[in-house]
């Protein structure tokens, strides 16, 4: 990402309040998961600085600058039904932020956000404010159009991507306990195995 992007800004638990300052919940709350301050994370920095918000584990292989300088013209920026980037400022982020502010306030950490959340961004899709993406684009279809699936990360088969990728997201490989050999795999082996997503991160 550094390499393939300028004003990279790093948030991690040691810098988070230089960013935050008035966070409606206490960042070590348990009440609330890890997803649930990630995505409050995301959109209070987008609406108060504007830009775009990438995962760690994305793997950039072009100058995010193609998908950026689209915010000159557009308000918001999507992807496979997800905000990548916005306007600082924006009315559509603040709806969302306004949203995940209630769910603090009434304190329930069940509560499910991410359909919430869903909904505003297809309502933002359909306005000519947004920007989405193309799925070859971002790495969620190869360049036959085809779906990447888990299965595509975990093959030993290279699946082709589109010539105009710019960046692609490793799944949460914890997540697909069903691979039972996978999970048992040492740090070691999989890092030196002929796994396609260990391709990837050498591009």
């Amino acid at each position: 990402i550094e390499k393939n992007a300028n004003n990279v800004n790093l948030i991690n638990n040691n810098n988070i309040h230089e960013y935050i300052t008035n966070f409606p919940f206490d960042w070590n709350d348990n009440r609330f998961s890890n997803q649930f301050k990630n995505e409050y994370l995301k959109y209070y920095l987008l609406y108060n600085y504007g830009g775009i918000w990438l995962k760690p584990e994305t793997i950039l292989f072009k100058n995010i600058y193609k998908v950026t300088k689209n915010l000159d013209k557009y308000e918001i920026l999507t992807y496979n039904h997800n905000i990548l980037g916005s306007q600082k400022k924006s009315q559509k982020i603040k709806l969302i932020l306004d949203k995940l502010s209630e769910t603090c306030q009434s304190h329930i950490s069940s509560y499910n956000f991410s359909s919430t959340i869903h909904i505003i961004i297809q309502k933002i899709e359909k306005n000519n404010k947004a920007y989405n993406l193309d799925n070859k684009i971002t790495g969620f279809t190869d360049f036959n159009n085809n779906k990447i699936t888990f299965k595509n990360f975990i093959s030993d088969n290279n699946t082709k991507l589109s010539d105009d990728i710019i960046f692609i997201e490793l799944p949460d490989f914890e997540k697909y306990v069903t691979y039972k050999w996978f999970s048992r795999l040492s740090e070691n082996q999989i890092l030196n195995s002929k796994l396609w997503f260990n391709y990837l991160e050498m591009e």
